[in-house]
C-alpha cells in the first residue's frame, strides 16, 4: 500500500512538463527588471546552488532549486545534471560567419603606423572569399560555429558582406542557409557593405543594382542591414536599400558598434582593466602563468590578429572578459 505523500499520490497532483534538467551544480538565470538591466546590475547575476530548470512546449516554465521542482513536476523526460553548470545560452549578435583569409598584412601595417583602411582591409578579405571554393567556405563555417558552440553561444546571426557584387552576396547567403548545424543560425543580408574600387564613378548605379538584388535575397535572409559610414555607404543610400528591404518583407535591426566602460557600468574603468589593454599592446605575456592557458588564450586572439576590423572570435565569454 502507498503512503500519503508518495510519489505515485502526488503525480496526479503534479503539473506534467516536457523537460526536467535536475540536480545542477549551479543554475545560472538572467532575471532581471522587466524593463531590462544596464550599469552595476549586469554584473549581479542569480545563481541557484542544486538548481533545477522545468520546460513545457519549448518554454521555461520554472527555475529554482532541485528538490522544490521535482515535487512540484512530473516530467517526460528527465536530465541528471549533477556537476554541470547551466545557463542561458550565449547569443553572438554580429558575425560575417562564411569567409576566407586572413589580415596578417594589414595587421602589420597598423602596427608599422601605414593603416590601409577600413575599406581597404574588408576588399582583401572579399578578394580571398571570392577565390575559396563552397566546399572550403562552408568547412571553415561549420568550424566557427563547432567552437562557438562548445564556448556556450547557441544563437549566431551570420551576415554577407564579404561578397559586395550582388551574385556574390547572394551565394554567401546561400551558403549559409544551407549550414546545417544545432546552432540557430540567423541570416542577414549586408546589402551596403563598402563600395568596389571599379564602381567608384557611379556610386548609384551600384545601389541600384544593390535593392534590386533584394527580393532575391529576401528568400535567403530575415534581415537586411547596411554599412551607413564614411568608409560605406551615406544616410541617403541606406535608406533607399532599407526600404526597398522593408518593401520585400525583411526585418531591420540597427545596431550600435560603440561601447564606452563608465557609459555602461556608471564608473570609471578600473585600473586593472587599463593595465590588461596596455599589456596585451606592447605584448607582455606575464599576465598568462600556464602554458596552457596561453595556448588555449591564442585560438581566442590569433582571428583578432588576422582580421583586427572585422574579427571572428568564436567565444562569446572571452569577449564579455575584455
Amino acid at each position: 500500500m502507498w503512503q500519503a505523500g508518495s510519489a505515485m499520490e502526488r503525480g496526479s497532483e503534479m503539473e506534467p512538463v516536457d523537460l526536467l534538467i535536475r540536480d545542477a551544480a549551479e543554475v545560472v538565470t538572467c532575471r532581471g527588471a522587466p524593463n531590462g538591466v544596464r550599469g552595476p546590475a549586469l554584473s549581479r547575476l542569480e545563481v541557484i546552488a542544486d538548481g533545477a530548470v522545468a520546460v513545457r512546449a519549448g518554454r521555461i516554465v520554472a527555475v529554482g532549486e532541485s528538490a522544490r521542482l521535482l515535487a512540484r513536476f512530473q516530467a517526460k523526460e528527465t536530465i541528471d545534471a549533477t556537476g554541470r553548470l547551466v545557463s542561458p545560452g550565449l547569443i553572438d549578435p554580429h558575425t560575417h560567419l562564411v569567409h576566407a583569409g586572413s589580415r596578417h598584412e594589414e595587421w602589420e601595417a597598423r602596427v608599422l603606423g601605414r593603416p590601409p583602411g577600413l575599406a581597404g582591409g574588408i576588399r582583401w578579405t572579399v578578394e580571398q572569399t571570392s577565390e575559396a571554393g563552397d566546399a572550403v567556405l562552408t568547412r571553415k563555417a561549420m568550424a566557427y560555429l563547432d567552437t562557438m558552440l562548445a564556448h556556450g553561444t547557441t544563437t549566431v546571426e551570420a551576415k554577407s558582406g564579404y561578397g559586395l557584387e550582388p551574385e556574390r552576396e547572394l551565394r554567401l547567403l546561400r551558403l549559409i542557409r544551407g549550414l546545417r548545424h544545432p546552432m540557430d543560425v540567423v541570416v542577414t543580408y549586408l546589402a551596403a557593405h563598402v563600395l568596389p574600387t571599379k564602381d567608384a564613378a557611379d556610386r548609384a548605379a551600384y545601389v541600384a543594382r544593390a535593392i534590386e538584388t533584394v527580393p532575391e535575397a529576401a528568400r535567403l535572409a530575415e534581415y537586411c542591414d547596411v554599412f551607413c559610414d564614411p568608409a560605406g555607404f551615406t544616410a541617403g543610400e541606406c535608406r533607399a536599400i532599407l526600404e526597398a528591404a522593408l518593401g520585400s518583407g525583411m526585418r531591420l535591426r540597427p545596431v550600435s558598434m560603440d561601447f564606452n566602460y563608465g557609459t555602461s557600468f556608471g564608473e570609471r574603468s578600473p585600473s586593472a582593466y587599463e593595465t590588461l589593454l596596455v599589456d596585451a599592446m606592447v605584448g607582455d605575456p606575464t599576465l598568462y602563468t600556464r602554458q596552457d592557458m596561453v595556448e588555449a588564450s591564442w585560438r581566442v586572439i590569433q582571428p583578432i590578429q588576422e582580421n583586427p576590423i572585422s574579427s571572428m572570435v568564436s567565444s562569446s565569454p572571452f569577449v564579455s572578459q575584455i
